[in-house]
């Protein structure tokens, strides 16, 4: 059943993970979803809606690149370093 698979998860691992990092990972998800869900709540509010329906596909995958980057932030560390493109490539090539 599901609620097994849940119980049974490696948590400690995950821990481990996410806390790995200066900062550590978990708190940069947090900022940087949090910076995205704070755009997205203020133009709500504010009844902006896109112009097209794609720019919200491009935002979920800037936002899927960022994440991406992120958790593997070592690895493409020196790709970014000193050179922007290399890093796209990469970036493209783990996802």
């Amino acid at each position: 059943m599901m609620i097994e698979n849940f119980i049974n998860a490696p948590w400690g691992q995950w821990i481990v993970l996410l806390s790995k990092g200066n900062p550590p990972l978990a708190l940069q998800f947090l900022l940087i979803n949090g910076v995205f869900f704070l755009i997205f709540a203020f133009r709500r509010l504010r009844g902006i809606r896109t112009r097209h329906a794609n720019t919200a596909y491009v935002i979920h995958g800037i936002l899927i690149m960022v994440n991406t980057a992120i958790l593997y932030q070592d690895q493409l560390y020196p790709y970014y370093r000193y050179n922007i493109l290399g890093f796209i490539h990469k970036v493209q090539a783990v996802i």
